[in-house]
């Protein structure tokens, strides 16, 4: 299974916790179920009271990391009874999907003096089978039908119907006739598409004069980063970029066309979006500035050139 974007974002910007101030674990109350049924996950947190649990959303995470499985409610932490330290979470699961499921660690975030650490959950293996039919499901007798008396409105279909295909055979012979007529009148050609380029420093100079994290809206500002990014990578590469997760997305990034130096960018950039959309992180402003300048730069070293065909290049090809 891939990795989640999660867990390389939080392991590659915050500092892994060493010292073992909270230790996460978790559990699935049942590791079987029927398709369709619903089982506990057990996240349980051993933690001093030094320690500030940062909220995730574990709704989203879920979704991201592992499709097949739905996050039906998410509990939220609270002190085991008779335990000091122990804090432990529900998260009612369900999945229509069958087969074996593996729900990989899952990142948990916390704060220690202000400091910022991060910790993850285990692995758990959850099966899902399909409903099983049983014989004597199987040899159930049906009630006889019971037939009714006819009536006039039993015949109305047999009328209607047939006067109903009628009607629209004509209305599709209408169309078909007045769309000869408009085809006789051909539209002008459409504008010649504009470069990647192009579109994507339009799409930046317009980011830039938003100002959006600069006026608190970190969140659409990376959004919007990650986009213009996303579209520039299937405009002038050909990567699918704009229907693809950040994980699917870094293999693609070894295309030619691409300078190495660039790689290292774009990826950090992509990921730093994740982090604030879904973990809620907020980088420093001058991380902002710095990962637009090197979107910025890399479109304009990567522009794709279009020679204008002369009759010398025409000869010569």
């Amino acid at each position: 299974m891939k990795k989640t974007v999660f867990i390389i974002l939080l392991f590659s910007l915050f500092r892994l916790s060493a010292n073992g101030q909270l230790n996460v674990t978790s559990a699935l109350e049942n590791p079987e179920i029927t398709m369709g049924d619903h089982v506990n996950y057990y996240i349980t947190y051993r933690t001093s009271s030094q320690v500030d649990l940062i909220p995730v959303d574990l709704g989203a995470t879920f979704s991201s990391i592992i499709p097949q499985i739905e996050v039906l409610e998410t509990g939220t932490p609270s002190m085991v009874q008779g335990e000091t330290g122990i804090l432990r979470q529900t998260l009612k699961l369900t999945s229509f999907d069958t087969g074996n499921h593996v729900i990989p660690e899952i990142p948990i975030a916390y704060l220690i003096n202000g400091d910022t650490f991060v910790t993850q959950t285990n692995k758990t293996y959850l099966s899902v089978y399909p409903i099983q039919i049983t014989e004597e499901d199987m040899s159930l007798k049906f009630k006889d039908i019971l037939h009714e008396e006819t009536r006039l409105w039993d015949w109305l279909p047999k009328v209607l119907i047939p006067l109903g295909i009628l009607l629209a055979i004509g209305l599709i012979v209408f169309i078909i006739m007045r769309r000869k007529k408009a085809e006789t009148a051909l539209p002008p050609p459409p504008p010649p598409k504009k470069p990647a380029h192009e579109i994507a420093l339009k799409q930046l100079n317009q980011l830039r004069k938003n100002e959006f994290w600069q006026n608190g809206k970190t969140k659409r500002y990376y959004s919007e980063l990650s986009r213009i990014t996303r579209e520039y990578l299937e405009n002038r590469f050909n990567i699918n970029a704009l229907e693809s997760v950040t994980d699917e997305i870094l293999p693609e990034l070894k295309h030619p066309e691409i300078p190495s130096g660039d790689r290292g960018n774009i990826k950090e950039m992509l990921q730093t979006a994740d982090l604030v959309k879904f973990a809620k992180v907020k980088p420093d402003p001058f991380t902002h500035g710095r990962l637009f300048d090197n979107i910025e730069s890399f479109v304009k070293a990567t522009k794709k050139r279009i020679e204008p065909q002369t009759p010398q290049n025409k000869t010569e090809k």
